[in-house]
C-alpha cells in the first residue's frame, strides 16, 4: 500500500537550550486526526501550543510551536495521523552559543589509544594547526559552529561489532547525534605510523 509522503522540518534547524522551536509537518493531501508529540531526552513530553493548519502551494501544513527547550540532548518528534504510518525524527538540542564563530578541528583518538598517540598528534600539528586533541566523541561533535571538523584516528575501534576496520558505527553516531560535522577517518597501526601520515598528507579524504 502506498502512503502519502509527509515531511517534518523545524526552525531553528540546530536549536540550543532556551530556543523556541517551530515544527512544520507537510503533505500533499489532507490528513485527519493529526498530532505531534515531542519527547525530551529523559522520555517525558515537551508541551506545545495548538496546531495551526494551513496550506503552502499544493502542500497541506500543520505547524506547532514547542515550549522552550531546557536541556541539551536528543529529542524525539513523532507525527501521527489516521491511516498513515507514524513519522519519527530526532532533533539535537545543544548548549549555548560560541562567543564568535570559528573553525574547529578535533582530532579524536579511539578508546584504546594511550598518551603516545596524543603526543604524536601534538608534536605534528600543534605549532601550525593548533588542533584540539581528545578522546570524547561527544566533545568532538558538540557546538553551534558553522565548521566542525573531526579527524577520527582508527575510527573502526569504536565499532560495537568489534571490527577495527569498519568506521560505520562512528559515522552513524555523528549522522544521528551531531549532524553537520565534517568527519574524516585516518588509520594507523602505531603512533609512529600515525606520525608518518600527518607528515605525508594533511589533506584527508572526507568520509561523511
Amino acid at each position: 500500500m502506498d502512503f502519502p509522503e509527509i515531511t517534518l522540518k523545524w526552525e531553528p534547524r540546530y536549536p540550543v537550550v532556551k530556543d523556541v522551536v517551530v515544527v512544520v509537518a507537510a503533505c500533499e493531501q489532507g490528513l485527519s486526526n493529526v498530532k505531534l508529540t515531542a519527547s525530551k531526552p529523559d522520555g517525558s513530553v515537551l508541551s506545545r501550543g495548538p496546531v495551526q493548519v494551513g496550506k503552502v502551494g499544493d502542500l497541506h501544513t500543520w505547524t506547532y510551536e514547542l515550549s522552550p527547550v531546557q536541556v541539551r540532548g536528543v529529542y524525539e518528534l513523532r507525527f501521527t495521523a489516521d491511516d498513515v504510518p507514524d513519522l519519527v525524527q530526532t532533533m539535537l538540542v545543544q548548549t549555548g552559543l560560541p562567543r564568535a564563530q570559528y573553525e574547529r578541528t578535533y582530532v579524536l583518538l579511539p578508546p584504546d589509544a594511550d598518551a603516545e598517540w596524543a603526543k604524536v598528534i601534538v608534536e605534528e600539528t600543534w605549532n601550525e594547526k593548533r588542533f584540539t586533541v581528545g578522546s570524547s566523541a561527544d566533545d568532538a561533535g558538540i557546538g553551534d559552529l558553522d565548521v566542525r571538523k573531526i579527524i577520527a584516528i582508527n575510527a573502526g575501534h569504536w565499532s560495537s561489532a568489534g571490527d577495527p576496520q569498519d568506521p560505520q558505527d562512528l559515522i552513524d553516531f555523528y549522522k544521528e547525534n551531531y549532524p553537520g560535522v565534517e568527519l574524516v577517518c585516518l588509520t594507523a597501526e602505531t603512533p609512529e605510523q600515525l606520525r608518518g601520515r600527518f607528515q605525508a598528507d594533511l589533506a584527508f579524504t572526507v568520509a561523511m
